[in-house]
C-alpha cells in the first residue's frame, strides 16, 4: 500500500488546517488524519476522501464566522492603534495624511478628466457605426479637413449606398426665443428624422413621434428650466423670432434627459431639418453647406466601401464650388472626431487634445509617487520612535508576521481615512471650483453610482497608498532586534539604498510638478494679459437679430456721454466670419473673412501696420477694398 494513501490530499489538508482556530490546528488536524487513515483502511481511499471533504465543508461556516468576528476585532484594534499613533506623532502623521489627501483629491480630478476624454460619446449605443462626413480642400501647398458638407450630400449617400442605415444632417441658426417676459438669443438646431435613431438622447418627458412636425420642438433640460421653471413644458408654446423679424409659434413636444458630460455635442432646441425650406434654403444646391452630415453604417466594416462611393460626389461638389479645390470626401469615426482638434475646420463637436490624457496620467502617477514616497520616509522615521514597543512585543512572544500585519493594518486605516478625505476634497472643493471657471457649464462630476471605473480607480489608489506605501515601513520595523532596542542602538542608517532612491525620486518628481505648475501659472497670466491686437477690456458686444434693432440701440446710446464710440458689424474678431476663396498669381487660397461696419476697426482699436481704415465718405470701399493682417500676407508669400 502506498504510504501516502493513508493521508488526506495535501491541498485539502492545508486548507483544512487554515480553517481551524490557530490553537487547535495541530491537535484537531491530527485527530482528523487518524480517522481518515482508519476509514481508508476499512472502506477504501475514495470513501475516506469523501468523508474528509465533508468535514472540510462543515468546518467552512464556523471558520468564516470566526474569520469575520476576529477580523472585526482586529480592524478595531488597528484603528485604535492607528489613532493613538496619530496622536502621539501628530505632526508627522498630519503631514502624511494631509499629503495623501491632497494627492488623492488631485488625482481624482485628473482621473475624471482622463475618463471623460477616453469615454467621449460612449453613451451613444451606435457609436461604433457612426461616422462624420468630412472633405479635404487643397490650399496651396497645404490641405485642410472640413466638417461641414453640401446639403444635398446626405440624401444622395442614403440613396446610393445600401451599406448605410441612416443619414442625419445637422444645422444651426441663431434665433430670438420668447416666452412672456423671457427673451433670449438661442441656437436652434435642425436635424433629420433619424436623429434619435442614430444618437442616444433618452427622453425625460413627452415623445418624439416621427419627428416630422415642423411646428414642434424638443428641448434640453436646461432650456426647459430656463423658460418654464418648474412647470410641465409639454404642450406649451414658445415664440421664435427670425432675423427678418418674422415670428412663429412652436409647441414643445418632448424634453430629453440631461446629456452626459462626456457628450461632444448636444442641443438646446431641436426641430425637424425640413423646416429650413421655409427659410429659403435650397435643398438641391451643392454650393450650400450644412453644419454636419452624420452617417450610421449597418456595419463598421463597410466604412472603406462607403468612403469609396463618396468620391462620386466630388465632381458635382467641385462644379458648384469652382473657387475651392475640393479633393476628396472622407468618413471619420465619431469617437475619433474630437481628437482631430484644430486640424478640423468648423468641427460640430467639442475638440480635445489627444496628448492631454497621457500627460494627465503621467502627472497623476508622479503625484501619487511623491505622496507615497513621502509617506514611506516619514513612516520609517516615526516607526523608530516605537522601537521599544516593538522590542517588548517581540520579547513577550510576538512573531514578525504579526508585527508586519499590525503596521500594515495601521497604514491601511490611515490610507482609508486619507482616501475618504481626498474624495471629499475633490467633491466639495476642487470640482466645484473648476466647474465655476467654465463658461459653458460644469465639465466634471463625481458619479458614485454610475461610474464603475471610478471605484476601480479608488481601489487602485488605496492599494498604492495603503499597501504599497506601507509594505517597506512594516518590513523595516519588524526587523528590529530586542537586544538592539533595549541598548538604544536602533537608528535609520544613511546607507539604505532604497531610502536614498525614494528621496531622490521624490525630489525629482516634486521639482517637475513645481516647474509644471509654475509654467501653467505663467501661461494663465500670459493669456490674461496678452495683447490680441484689439481692445478687450473696455468694449461690450451685444447681438441683434435685425438691423432695425441695431439702429434703435445706436440712437439711444448716442445720448450716453460715457460711450465713446459704437459700430455695427455682421462678424466679430473672436467669433463669426466665413471662409472665402481667392486666387493670387494663379494659385488658389482660402482665408476667413469678416464682414464689418465702417467704424468697427476704430471702435475695436485695431492697430494698422500700413495703410488706413475704411473711409465712410468713399462709398466704393464697401465693395472694392479689404484690410488684411500680416499672417495673411505671409500665407500667400508676400
Amino acid at each position: 500500500m502506498n504510504p501516502r494513501s493513508k493521508y488526506p490530499p495535501r491541498v485539502a489538508a492545508w486548507l483544512f488546517e487554515r480553517l481551524l482556530p490557530f490553537d487547535q490546528q495541530k491537535t484537531s488536524l491530527g485527530d482528523i488524519e487518524e480517522v481518515f487513515e482508519a476509514t481508508a483502511e476499512e472502506y477504501g481511499r475514495w470513501r475516506a476522501n469523501y468523508w474528509f471533504f465533508g468535514q472540510l465543508i462543515m468546518a467552512l461556516p464556523h471558520s468564516l464566522t470566526n474569520f469575520f468576528e476576529w477580523g472585526f476585532y482586529m480592524l478595531k484594534h488597528y484603528a485604535i492603534s492607528a489613532i493613538r499613533s496619530f496622536k502621539r506623532n501628530f505632526a508627522t502623521s498630519f503631514v502624511n495624511v494631509t499629503g495623501l489627501t491632497i494627492a488623492v483629491g488631485a488625482t481624482i480630478v485628473m482621473f475624471l478628466f482622463i475618463d471623460m476624454q477616453l469615454n467621449m460619446d460612449r453613451f451613444h449605443e451606435n457609436l461604433d457605426n457612426i461616422y462624420l462626413v468630412e472633405y479635404a480642400v487643397s490650399d496651396g501647398n497645404d490641405e485642410q479637413e472640413w466638417a461641414n458638407s453640401p446639403i444635398p450630400l446626405g440624401p444622395s449617400i442614403e440613396a446610393s449606398s445600401p451599406q448605410v442605415e441612416h443619414v442625419v444632417r445637422l444645422a444651426g441658426r441663431s434665433t430670438i426665443v420668447r416666452r412672456g417676459d423671457l427673451v433670449f438669443d438661442e441656437t436652434i438646431h435642425y436635424a433629420d428624422p433619424a436623429f434619435f435613431d442614430v444618437f442616444t438622447f433618452p427622453l425625460a418627458t413627452g415623445d418624439i413621434g416621427d419627428f416630422l412636425d415642423e411646428s414642434e420642438v424638443i428641448l434640453s433640460p436646461a432650456i426647459a428650466e430656463k423658460y418654464f421653471g418648474n412647470e410641465d413644458p409639454i404642450g406649451q408654446e414658445l415664440e421664435l423670432i427670425r432675423g427678418s423679424g418674422l415670428a412663429e409659434t412652436v409647441t414643445v413636444r418632448a424634453v430629453i434627459e440631461k446629456a452626459p458630460l462626456a457628450a461632444s455635442f448636444g442641443f438646446g432646441i431641436l426641430t425637424p431639418y425640413n423646416k429650413l425650406r421655409a427659410l429659403d434654403v435650397d435643398f438641391e444646391d451643392w454650393d450650400y453647406f450644412t453644419m454636419a452630415t452624420f452617417v450610421m453604417l449597418k456595419s463598421s466594416l463597410d466604412a472603406k466601401t462607403v468612403e469609396a462611393q463618396l468620391q462620386q460626389f466630388v465632381p458635382v461638389t467641385q462644379a458648384a464650388n469652382i473657387d475651392r479645390d475640393l479633393t476628396r470626401f472622407t468618413l471619420a469615426p465619431l469617437h475619433d472626431v474630437p481628437t482631430q482638434g484644430l486640424q478640423l475646420q468648423q468641427s460640430p463637436v467639442a475638440s480635445i487634445n489627444p496628448y492631454t490624457a497621457p500627460l494627465c496620467g503621467i502627472i497623476s502617477l508622479m503625484v501619487i509617487l511623491v505622496a507615497s514616497f513621502n509617506y514611506v520616509t516619514v513612516a520609517i522615521a516615526t516607526a523608530i520612535r516605537r522601537s521599544k514597543e516593538i522590542g517588548i512585543r517581540k520579547v513577550v512572544g510576538s512573531y514578525r508576521i504579526q508585527i508586519i500585519v499590525q503596521f500594515m493594518g495601521e497604514n491601511l486605516i490611515l490610507s482609508i481615512g486619507a482616501l475618504i478625505m481626498g474624495v471629499l476634497l475633490a467633491d466639495i472643493l476642487l470640482i466645484p471650483w473648476i466647474n465655476s471657471l467654465q463658461a459653458g457649464g460644469p465639465i466634471f462630476e463625481l458619479n458614485y453610482m454610475g461610474n464603475t471605473l471610478l471605484w476601480v480607480f479608488l481601489l487602485l489608489v488605496l492599494t498604492a497608498t495603503g499597501l504599497s506605501a506601507g509594505v517597506y515601513p512594516a518590513l523595516f520595523v519588524s526587523r528590529f532586534q530586542p537586544s538592539s532596542v533595549l541598548k538604544g542602538s536602533v537608528a535609520l542608517k544613511g546607507k539604505r539604498h532604497l531610502t536614498r532612491v525614494m528621496l531622490t525620486t521624490q525630489f525629482f518628481f516634486s521639482f517637475i510638478l513645481l516647474a509644471f505648475g509654475f509654467a501653467l501659472y505663467q501661461n494663465a497670466n500670459y493669456q490674461k494679459e496678452v495683447d490680441w491686437g484689439y481692445e478687450q477690456h473696455q468694449t461690450l458686444v451685444i447681438p441683434f437679430s435685425t438691423d432695425s434693432q441695431l439702429r434703435e440701440f445706436e440712437h439711444e446710446i448716442t445720448q450716453n456721454p460715457d460711450i465713446i464710440r459704437s459700430a455695427g458689424t455682421a462678424d466679430h474678431v473672436s467669433r463669426g466670419g466665413e471662409i472665402s476663396a481667392f486666387s493670387y498669381n494663379g494659385q488658389a487660397f482660402e482665408s476667413r473673412s469678416l464682414d464689418v461696419g465702417l467704424r468697427y476697426l476704430e471702435t475695436m482699436k485695431i492697430r494698422l501696420h500700413e495703410g488706413r481704415f475704411f473711409n465712410q465718405e468713399l462709398g466704393q470701399e464697401a465693395t472694392s477694398s479689404v484690410i488684411v493682417n500680416e499672417k495673411f500676407l505671409g500665407h500667400i508669400g508676400l
